[in-house]
Formats: C-alpha cells, structure tokens, sequence
C-alpha cells in the first residue's frame, strides 16, 4: 500500500498535504471503532483541487494514508493530550469519539512502529527534496496546504506567511482578476510540523493555504462539488501560477 504519493520538481516550488489521505492499513482498521472507520476527520478532495496542470513543474508531496493512521502535521515528540489532532496517532475523533475499540488502543510501541514505518519517510522525502531545490535554484519555496469547514472562514486563508515580498505579491494577487474568490491573511505562529521543521531548512522559504470547503464540498452528502469546484479550480490555478512565478524569479537567500 503506498503511503505518500511524491512528485519531483523542475522549479523552486514544494506542495505539501498531510492531512487528505484516506486509506486505512487492514490491520489497523480491524482495531477501530465504527466512528474511526465512518468518515476519518480528513481534508476532503484537496489533492483534487490542487491537481493543476501548472504543478507539473513543482514538487507535489501529499498523504494517502488516513490521519487517523498517523498525522504527519503533528510532532511525533509530543503525545500530550487526547483531543484530535493533538497527538501524531489521535485517539479520537474531531467530536470526541473513540478511534480504537478499547482492547486495541495503539500502545507507544504501536505508535513508534508507525512514526518509523510512516511518519519518518514522508518528512525525510520533503527535507530531501526542499535541500535539492536550494541547491539547484538557490531557495526553495513550501506550500503547506490543509482545509478548513468553518463557515465563516474566507474562502482562501494565507497563514504564516514568512516573507514579505511574497505576502505583498500576494495581496496583489488577491485583486487580480484571477481571483474570484474572498481571501484573509492570518500571521498567528505556525502550529503545523511540515512548517516548523522544514521551514527551518535553509533558504526554504514558506507559505500556508487553508481552502475553505464550502466551496466544493456538497452539505448534502459530503461528496465533491462539482459546479462549485470547479471555480475554485479556477481561482487555485491563478494562485500557483502566480506562486510559480514568484518562486522561480525570486533571488537566491
């Protein structure tokens, strides 16, 4: 079962997304709950909305195992606290129901095989690729991308934004005509691993994207909605157009 799907790049840009994955190990599923295996809490259709064909010249890096197997966007140094996405093998689910039937709770053993087998691949391709990239190009810069379902979010939130030429293309961005829909910028302290590991890479530059789901999932059945995504699509593509251009006509760090 592959666990990561990972493309190369031809240009200083990274795609990263932790947190879409669905797929679920069969052992693993056998220990869950019927709440754990109903809907994983996931980051619904995102790879679909960030398959464009401008990102055939960025690395693309993104999850196919369920978070609930491991979150690559959680420290696996941390395992304090029991609320979802509080820990890098969550116990519960994003309203507070078990994961794991209560004789089949991962054990710390459990947990380090799955940060071995899983967690350490992932982040080793990323650092990888990222130092390749500052070495070819002279910088390198990391999209990190997630979803979010609150309603009252914009529909494209810019966080942690780590340089302010780019912040300043951006909000040029934001007018444009390629844009078509409502974005906020937030400057609250990174919380992600991919960021605060790979960011610190040197000459990494880096950026995070939330995309708000009420744009192209149906709240009906919770399937992708293809009228409403596909003018997202429109609007993500001017974004990774631009951000392709920015990258690649940066100067070295």
């Amino acid at each position: 079962m592959p666990f990561f799907r990972f493309q190369k790049s031809y240009s200083p840009l990274t795609i990263c997304n932790t947190r879409s994955g669905t797929l679920l190990p069969a052992k693993i599923a056998e220990q869950m709950t019927e709440q754990g295996l109903a809907r994983p809490d996931t980051n619904w259709f995102l790879i679909r909305l960030l398959d464009v064909p401008v990102l055939e010249r960025a690395a693309v890096i993104s999850a196919e195992l369920s978070r609930y197997v491991v979150d690559l966007a959680w420290s696996h140094a941390n395992q304090g606290g029991d609320r979802a996405g509080q820990r890098v093998v969550p116990l519960q689910t994003a309203a507070g129901e078990p994961i794991y039937q209560n004789d089949k709770v991962p054990t710390e053993a459990d947990v380090a095989c799955r940060v071995e087998q899983y967690y350490v691949p992932f982040h080793e391709q990323l650092a990888a690729e990222l130092r390749r990239q500052v070495e070819q190009f002279g910088h390198s810069l990391l999209v990190d991308a997630y979803s979010t379902s609150d309603p009252a979010a914009t529909d494209i939130q810019f966080r942690h934004c780590d340089d302010a030429g780019l912040r300043e293309w951006l909000d040029r961005w934001s007018e444009s005509e390629g844009c078509n829909h409502s974005v906020g910028f937030a400057s609250d302290p990174p919380t992600s691993e991919v960021i605060k590991r790979h960011g610190a890479i040197a000459g990494v530059r880096w950026l995070q994207i939330d995309l708000n789901e009420k744009n192209y999932v149906d709240s009906f059945d919770g399937e992708f909605d293809f009228d409403d995504g596909r003018e997202l699509i429109k609007t993500i593509e001017s974004l990774m157009i631009s951000l392709t251009y920015w990258a690649e006509h940066q100067p070295k760090v």
